[in-house]
């Protein structure tokens, strides 16, 4: 068989095992729907995306942060895209009780410090934030106020 019919019969082959490879992974960044109002108050949201996580059939998009400081309640946050560019910072004020996931592992807001690592799960098609994806109810909600560059 000549060399160029082997490569073609061999691309046949992998192009579709590749695709559903992907299809297996589950949804990709690409495949969240973010709320409208969403998208009017953190236009750059999509770009901040590391991956989608499904639990009970509801598709959370997770977005890490590290914080910058600490100060009255307020946390500030700073947001870098996929690429490592700083997009944007945000100061995060949690209501009483809520937990920050940092590493895996569940912290209270007041008890975050310079540099710790936060990942926050956006579900999709809703304005609120969570610190874990699937539960039942999630707790108290995290309210957002953007902070001036």
């Amino acid at each position: 068989m000549k060399t160029w019919m082997k490569g073609a019969v061999l691309a046949a082959l992998v192009v579709p095992a590749m695709a559903m490879a992907e299809e297996a992974k589950g949804p990709s960044c690409f495949d969240i729907k973010y709320s409208l109002d969403f998208l009017n108050a953190y236009p750059q949201a999509p770009s901040i995306c590391e991956e989608v996580k499904v639990v009970d059939g509801v598709k959370y998009a997770r977005m890490d942060a590290t914080v910058v400081k600490q100060e009255k309640g307020v946390t500030t946050v700073a947001f870098k895209d996929v690429f490592g560019n700083k997009l944007m910072n945000l100061s995060v004020e949690a209501v009483e009780g809520s937990m920050a996931n940092v590493g895996g592992k569940e912290v209270a807001w007041k008890d975050l410090k310079a540099g710790d690592k936060l990942s926050f799960f956006l579900p999709e098609r809703r304005l609120d934030v969570v610190g874990q994806p699937g539960r039942g109810k999630p707790g108290a909600p995290i309210l957002f106020k953007a902070v001036g560059e």
